[in-house]
């Protein structure tokens, strides 16, 4: 990507000095601010308790015992002195994540041309209470989104620049990132795939350029190798290959849990208690009614049935589990598209809205807002590429996505994209789409309906044209 042209001593830290100076106020009022105003965080969630005990198991910076926990976020917890209980200092170190990934979404926006001005007001919107809240929880969630910020902000640095050096570093934090959280952890090879996919040339659609080929394998290998590296000392210290155990079956359950009764004959012990332990949490106080979170309650049963214990059990709930996806491929594929609505929506809590009924509308309203005008994007951009594609291209049909979608908004859209909707595929097709999940990539959202309103506009111009 073309770097905007400015004197060297009119920027600091990538953005123009006016504009670093406005988002270091701001950063501070919103890190003074958020910690006045919401004296009670950090705040538990259902998932804090299993990360603080890693945590604590950390405390001497070795892991004694294999977890459910990946340890990219327990260590965060370890270093900001969080152990059995979470410390104000990781709520300060939550805010100051926060807002260093708005500095980097920043950055990003500069580099693609917009106006301090429009980035200014972007920069406000994104460091308002539903886009800060989720750094009051003891989740994954704000850590997440500052390496995908980092990482994405350095992979466009180094397709754009002459060196595939930044692309190394965004490889590498890539894989830092599903350390953190697991469901990055084929973010690498995804990416890889959509650098190929935008870097088409005009007369060549079918051949990528040896540059972006070269950045889409070093992305891909870089990521691989750190996940990689990470699954064999977990294989090496725990005889277990992968980055948390269990962590896929549970997920597939959350799926399957309405078709337990498909389960064979051969397994008719687990199926009974599978069933009676579905049935008892549909009903269980304080759950969310689904049926969906069972499978945790079931295992002492399971172990005693199978006996099987630890990582041996892990595996046979992934095997019936497997079976009951083979068994219904289509009630799976229809639990993954049923959570596509909840991951969307809003995740506003009490916190944001201080209590205020007209807060908790304004947010809602708010998220709607920008979800619709990017999903109004997507679909508008895309038409007007295939329409390109197919009516004014070449003989093969196809022309350059870069020629459809000119520099510098259209590589960073497209990337951004892919992230996005990488992380929905994965938490929806392997989870049950909380919309938490989400969060990580709230700020890649912004950013898209930033530049897509650019891309909208040439797209409008290049069809009267």
């Amino acid at each position: 990507m073309s770097e905007t042209s400015m004197k060297p001593n009119t920027t600091l830290a990538g953005l123009p000095v006016r504009l670093a100076a406005f988002l270091l106020t701001l950063s501070l009022v919103g890190i003074i601010g958020y910690s006045l105003a919401w004296p009670e965080a950090p705040l538990l969630a259902s998932d804090s308790r299993t990360y603080l005990k890693v945590a604590e198991d950390l405390k001497d910076f070795h892991l004694d015992a294999l977890t459910l926990r990946t340890i990219g976020y327990p260590l965060f917890l370890r270093l900001t002195g969080s152990g059995l209980e979470p410390s104000r200092t990781l709520f300060v170190a939550s805010l100051v994540a926060h807002f260093l990934a708005i500095w980097i979404f920043a950055q990003v926006l500069v580099r693609c041309g917009l106006k301090n001005r429009t980035v200014a007001a972007l920069a406000c919107l994104v460091a308002l209470p539903p886009f800060v809240e989720p750094a009051a929880m003891v989740l994954t969630e704000t850590l997440s989104q500052l390496l995908l910020l980092a990482a994405f902000s350095f992979l466009l640095l180094g397709l754009g620049g002459p060196r595939l050096r930044l692309v190394f570093v965004s490889g590498l934090l890539f894989g830092v990132a599903a350390i953190v959280r697991p469901t990055f952890q084929a973010i690498g090879p995804a990416l890889a795939l959509a650098v190929l996919g935008s870097g088409w040339l005009t007369g060549e659609a079918l051949k990528a350029s040896s540059k972006q080929l070269r950045a889409a394998v070093l992305l891909g290998v870089t990521c691989v190798a750190v996940v990689g590296g990470y699954a064999t000392w977990s294989w090496v210290r725990f005889d277990f290959f992968g980055l948390a155990p269990g962590t896929l079956g549970y997920s597939l359950s959350t799926k399957t849990s309405k078709v337990l009764e498909r389960l064979p004959e051969e397994y008719a012990a687990e199926r009974e208690i599978l069933i009676a332990g579905r049935d008892a949490n549909l009903i269980e106080r304080g759950s969310s009614h689904t049926g969906e979170q069972f499978l945790p309650g079931t295992k002492p049963a399971l172990e005693e049935a199978t006996g099987l214990r630890g990582l041996e059990l892990e595996d046979h709930i992934l095997h019936l589990n497997l079976l009951l996806v083979r068994a219904a491929p289509l009630h799976y594929l229809w639990e993954s598209l049923r959570a596509l609505p909840t991951y969307w929506f809003p995740t506003a809590g009490p916190l944001s809205s201080f209590g205020s009924p007209l807060l908790k509308v304004a947010w809602t309203a708010l998220h709607f807002l920008l979800v619709g005008i990017f999903f109004l994007q997507c679909i508008v951009i895309c038409g007007g590429v295939l329409l390109e594609l197919t009516g004014r291209g070449n003989r093969s049909g196809l022309r350059s996505l870069d020629a459809l979608l000119p520099f510098p908004e259209a590589s960073p859209f497209l990337l951004a994209g892919a992230i996005v909707f990488y992380t929905m595929a994965i938490s929806c097709g392997l989870h049950h789409g909380e919309a938490r999940y989400r969060n990580p990539t709230d700020l890649l959202i912004v950013l898209m309906v930033a530049l897509g309103a650019v891309l909208w506009k040439r797209l409008a111009v290049e069809r009267r044209a």
